[in-house]
């Protein structure tokens, strides 16, 4: 489990909640968080005028934003578990650039970011920076819905696609996190159609996923038919009572990029509970 987490923050409602949730969720393992503002300035232009701000401009922003940062600082470090630091940096520049420069300064062994879904727009064609992030960062990310409480990790849900991995360790923060907090796995795959012989299907799957989950007590596997993933992926969550779903995350081409048009992203706009990404 891991001994630093990294978060992001943008001083929102959704980033306190996620810090909030990664002191909890890091309570008894964690020693060290790291909290990490990126901002950038938005260049103004006015005809054939355009403005940059000077260095001057830039640290005047800077110290405003690290006031704000050392009073979140002052006001969380009281909560706090027992053998937990609490830091904080600020930097100026493109969030997720930055942001993927700090995480190989620190090399923290988690990332925890807050997300809010903002409709179709921000689902499929901006996208957000934690989302950007499951696509770019290659250690375990950690996204926490804004409305989401924390609450014990009795039962992870791993949504899988039914593909051989080619990184054999991308499941470890699976098995790290179920070990740590002693939660059963369900392992799910949804598709479109079942085989013609579904009593087979759960065997396979087992399977495939040897050796990380094999003769585990713990994991049960189930097919899903839905031919929609993300309807079919509320449902099982709803019915399973899920506390934590994992995905491992597929690189894309630059369509499937853009148009955000891969299953763990949309899931992480639509699910309930935090969502663990490990990137393939």
């Amino acid at each position: 489990m891991p001994q630093s987490i990294l978060c992001p923050i943008d001083f929102s409602n959704s980033s306190a909640n996620a810090l909030e949730y990664a002191i909890e969720f890091g309570a008894g393992r964690t020693s060290e968080i790291i909290l990490l503002n990126v901002f950038s300035i938005p260049v103004a232009s006015a005809d054939a005028f355009v403005f940059v701000p000077g260095p001057e401009e830039i640290e005047e922003i800077r110290n405003a934003y690290q006031t704000r940062m050392d009073e979140w600082i002052q006001k969380y470090r009281p909560t706090l578990k027992a053998g937990m630091s609490l830091s904080g940096h600020v930097r100026y520049g493109e969030p997720v650039t930055e942001i993927l420069l700090m995480a190989r300064d620190v090399k923290p062994d988690l990332m925890v970011m807050g997300l809010q879904g903002e409709g179709f727009i921000k689902e499929n064609l901006i996208g957000s920076t934690a989302t950007q992030l499951m696509s770019e960062y290659e250690g375990p990310l950690m996204v926490v819905p804004s409305d989401c409480r924390y609450k014990p990790v009795e039962h992870i849900v791993f949504f899988y696609d039914g593909k051989d991995f080619k990184d054999e360790h991308v499941l470890s923060p699976l098995v790290e996190t179920a070990d740590t907090h002693h939660a059963k796995i369900s392992v799910c795959t949804i598709v479109p159609e079942l085989q013609e012989f579904p009593e087979w299907a759960d065997k396979l799957v087992s399977e495939s996923l040897q050796p990380s989950l094999s003769n585990r007590e713990d994991v049960s596997f189930k097919i899903v038919q839905s031919k929609h993933f993300i309807e079919g992926a509320e449902k099982f969550m709803e019915e399973n009572e899920a506390d934590l779903v994992f995905v491992v995350k597929r690189k894309h081409n630059f369509l499937d990029f853009l148009f955000k048009k891969g299953h763990s992203k949309s899931l992480a706009f639509h699910s309930t509970v935090p969502l663990l990404s490990s990137l393939d």
